[in-house]
């Protein structure tokens, strides 16, 4: 119903998620009706080098944005609040993504955030602790950013059913998705088609 929608865009992840969005050039906006529209970007970020994106207190939005600004050829710095910095690691990023030869270093220097990264992806082939399923999340959609086959090999697959539902979503707006059960997906760039 309607209340359970508010509740949903009034939630710190979706605010967090708006934000970014926002800054990445995307419009977005809650219409009379209680729904979420974004006008997109068409996979062109707008986010200049040297920006910020603040994750807030959103492990999702701290590890999907991490993945998507790999792709990109600005240097950023993801950040969240106190909690975010001290509890949620970003450690399976920063130990993997020089197989893709991304830069991503924690700036503390104890594997959490802020995280400073600097893309694009020059290889298309990472492993990856998957324990944590946001993790693995968050690289494919940024597979989804770049041109041809992305393949992510998860080493301990953790949180499956998590995992499914982004193949699910992935399936639905229409990216090629190839898997090997939950230790390898190859995944094709792709245009996400408004839905």
């Amino acid at each position: 119903g309607k209340s359970h929608i508010k509740n949903i865009l009034s939630s710190p992840d979706v605010d967090a998620m708006m934000r970014a969005c926002r800054q990445f050039g995307a419009h977005v906006e809650s219409n009379a009706a209680d729904e979420l529209v974004i006008h997109g970007v068409a996979g062109v970020l707008q986010v200049m080098d040297g920006e910020t994106i603040d994750a807030g207190n959103s492990g999702q939005v701290l590890r999907y944005l991490t993945a998507v600004m790999a792709t990109q050829s600005v240097e950023v710095t993801v950040t969240g609040d106190e909690s975010i910095c001290s509890n949620r690691p970003i450690y399976p990023y920063i130990n993997s993504f020089k197989q893709l030869g991304v830069s991503c270093s924690s700036i503390k220097g104890n594997g959490y955030a802020p995280v400073r990264i600097k893309g694009p992806f020059r290889s298309r082939e990472i492993t990856v602790d998957g324990q944590d399923s946001q993790t693995v999340t968050g690289l494919c959609i940024a597979a989804t950013l770049g041109d041809g086959e992305t393949v992510i090999n998860v080493n301990d697959p953790g949180e499956t059913p998590w995992l499914d539902l982004t193949l699910s979503w992935l399936h639905r707006v229409g990216v090629p998705v190839r898997r090997d059960g939950y230790t390898q997906f190859v995944i094709s760039g792709k245009t996400i088609d408004a839905f």
